[in-house]
């Protein structure tokens, strides 16, 4: 897989600032050369600047709701129900052998997490011995319900995987392909996590 630059958003990504500059624009307006061809009445010049201008407006208020509905820290297991924390934990596990192995310092951390985050007993040894045996993310990915927590299960593989090896980035492009999340969600995400370091992260070793 080509290594690509984080900090520039994938092919195929909103560009939300070229988009608002595109639609600030006179393009739409007709060219005024003199020629009879291109005469356009002070009334329809006007109509179409009217249009222009709430086009304009509409995006920039599409946008603003888009930036306030994105999750501040999407991998937060804060607040959650424990089935939520649950699949979150699996999807972790899942990342973490993205490369074909699962680290000593990986599991006392994902073990740890295991302990403070789920109550019931059966279910933390279950989740333990999923730490040999790791879960499909094929079946991972059929138990993510919406769009929200679609990015919460992106956002934790991530910080779990991180981006310094070839097979984790490959893994972490499927699961956004996979899980249908937004192109600028994914650059986000992956700008946090790549920026800032991962809380449970592979040693080097």
């Amino acid at each position: 897989m080509i290594d690509r630059d984080l900090s520039r958003p994938p092919v195929g990504s909103a560009r939300p600032d070229w988009v608002a500059a595109q639609a600030a624009t006179a393009s739409l307006l007709p060219a005024q050369t003199g020629g009879p061809e291109t005469q356009v009445s002070p009334g329809e010049l006007r109509r179409r600047r009217v249009e222009l201008a709430l086009a304009s407006k509409l995006l920039d208020a599409h946008l603003r709701n888009r930036l306030q509905l994105m999750q501040s820290d999407p991998a937060d297991l804060t607040g959650l129900s424990q089935p939520e924390t649950v699949l979150l934990i699996r999807a972790m596990i899942a990342a973490a052998h993205a490369d074909g192995r699962l680290g000593e310092e990986e599991r006392a951390r994902l073990s740890a997490l295991v302990q403070t985050r789920i109550e019931d007993a059966t279910t933390c040894d279950w989740l333990t011995r999923e730490m040999d045996a790791p879960p499909s993310v094929e079946l991972l990915a059929r138990s993510v319900e919406s769009s929200t927590m679609a990015e919460r299960f992106y956002a934790v593989s991530a910080e779990v995987a991180g981006f310094d090896r070839p097979a984790n980035r490959t893994y972490l492009a499927y699961l956004a392909a996979r899980l249908d999340i937004a192109a600028d969600v994914v650059l986000r995400i992956n700008r946090k996590q790549d920026g800032h370091g991962a809380s449970v992260r592979k040693s080097s070793g």
